[in-house]
């Protein structure tokens, strides 16, 4: 991460306990208010990777490790990352040991291939779009099998639109949305497997290694709708579509805007 607006030092406990700059309610990020965010994430981590033998997990933008939590009373073998000195020296004691301070961008002592999945939420957006391309290269080199993003599609020079909710459709979303698609893809790795919105705003994308997806274990992706009601789970219609499919191809389908009919 780079520059005032992406800096690290942003997420600290301002932003963790008492809600300033866009960061988590004034009642504070703990287990209590996070438990069943982190269940419903890690449930429908394995309704998209069980099958392929998931068991070492790298969860990017881990924050207090929660999520990390989770996954290991599953038991997986789970680990996390982050950026955040105030989170990192405030993880949830179970998860400790198991936890560290990195930069997405940087992830070196991990070795290629040394994990089954790696997944991020919440946190793409917050990284300087100049150094997204390492982030990605990053989790392509350590993931094996699956990555799994789940993340606002504006970018923050789209809060505006957010807050007022004229950002349907617009270039910032189709932007964001189409290129984190095709970053994945374009490295050869991995073929994407499911995207589903949720709040609108809000995508779930996951990705499966080419050599695991293959014969008649090949799913269908759904269409690209966004969600009207917002209390709704992550649930689109299901309108299939072939595995691997481009953003060119998702933007004729949908006429160009996510969500279009």
């Amino acid at each position: 991460m780079k520059g005032k607006e992406y800096s690290p030092e942003l997420f600290d406990k301002a932003y963790y306990e008492e809600g300033v700059r866009g960061g988590f309610m004034q009642d504070g990020y703990n287990w209590k208010r996070i438990e069943q965010h982190a269940k419903r994430k890690m449930t429908y981590m394995e309704q998209q990777f069980k099958r392929f033998e998931m068991d070492r997990i790298l969860i990017g933008c881990c924050a207090k490790g929660f999520e990390v939590k989770e996954a290991r009373r599953r038991g997986y073998a789970a680990f996390g990352v982050d950026v955040s000195k105030y989170a990192i020296e405030h993880l949830d004691p179970e998860v400790k040991e198991f936890c560290q301070r990195k930069d997405l961008c940087d992830l070196s002592g991990f070795a290629d291939n040394s994990f089954d999945v790696f997944a991020a939420f919440d946190c793409i957006h917050t990284i300087d779009p100049a150094d997204r391309h390492k982030a990605y290269d990053e989790m392509n080199r350590v993931a094996s099998k699956g990555i799994m993003l789940r993340t606002r599609i504006l970018d923050r020079n789209s809060d505006k639109a957010e807050a007022d909710g004229s950002f349907d459709g617009t270039p910032a979303v189709r932007e964001t949305f189409y290129t984190l698609i095709d970053e994945i893809q374009r490295r050869g790795k991995f073929v994407m497997y499911d995207v589903r919105m949720e709040f609108r705003y809000v995508a779930w994308f996951s990705f499966v290694r080419k050599e695991v997806f293959t014969g008649e274990g090949r799913k269908k992706i759904v269409d690209m709708k966004f969600l009207q009601d917002t209390k709704n789970p992550v649930m689109t219609k299901e309108q299939p579509t072939e595995v691997g499919t481009t953003s060119a191809s998702i933007a004729t389908k949908t006429n160009g805007v996510i969500g279009g009919s």
